[in-house]
């Protein structure tokens, strides 16, 4: 069983209550319309190949890896974000055995609900972990992908890919530290993820 950890970036901004649009940015309907999002990246560590990028020439790749029986796909939120915009925009669903979600993990070894819409950001884990926080927002990341700053969506992406398999390892390994509480979660591991990644997917 290989292991992949994804995250997506969109192509089109999500409209700001009480905010006027930005001139020549183009929008989605809100945070449920999936399809009109649309996909401007997706950045992936592939075990154990490394970190690989999925943009529009290639997603065809992406959708080949995901689709494979022998990939576990792992996210941030993904259960209720990533999976969606997938199958919304690139035909594909990701099955829910072969899908992993970190922050509904934590979720429920915080005592919370899987999908509950309170829970620790990627950036205040990494912060209570004594990991690097995060390079952006990914609410401005489809305003600078249409601005043509293509670069720094990407590395945005390859950010938030690399902490969540930082954060993976460390609740793999049982040290993952909760950024409320600072106790250590004693967090579900992916059953199929292979015990010989640890310390090796960083």
């Amino acid at each position: 069983m290989s292991l992949m950890v994804y995250d997506c970036e969109i192509k089109n901004a999500i409209p700001e209550r009480g905010r006027p649009p930005i001139d020549g940015i183009q929008y989605c309907a809100g945070w449920q319309d999936f399809a009109g999002m649309g996909v401007a990246v997706i950045c992936a560590y592939v075990w154990p190949e490394g970190y690989r990028i999925f943009m529009a020439d290639n997603f065809d790749a992406f959708r080949a890896l995901a689709a494979d029986d022998n990939t576990l796909c792992v996210g941030y939120n993904n259960h209720v974000f990533d999976d969606h915009l997938v199958a919304a925009t690139l035909g594909f669903k990701i099955p829910e055995h072969r899908s992993y979600d970190l922050l509904g993990a934590i979720r429920v070894a915080r005592g919370q609900h899987p999908r509950a819409v309170s829970g620790p950001s990627l950036h205040q884990l990494c912060q209570a972990n004594f990991l690097p926080g995060k390079s952006g927002n990914g609410a401005f990341a489809p305003i600078l992908w249409q601005k043509g700053k293509i670069g720094q969506v990407v590395d945005y992406a390859l950010n938030d890919c690399r902490q969540t398999v930082l954060l993976l390892e460390l609740a793999m390994a049982g040290r993952l530290r909760d950024p409320d509480s600072g106790r250590i979660l004693n967090v579900t591991p992916p059953h199929l993820l292979p015990q010989e990644t640890v310390g090796v997917i960083s």
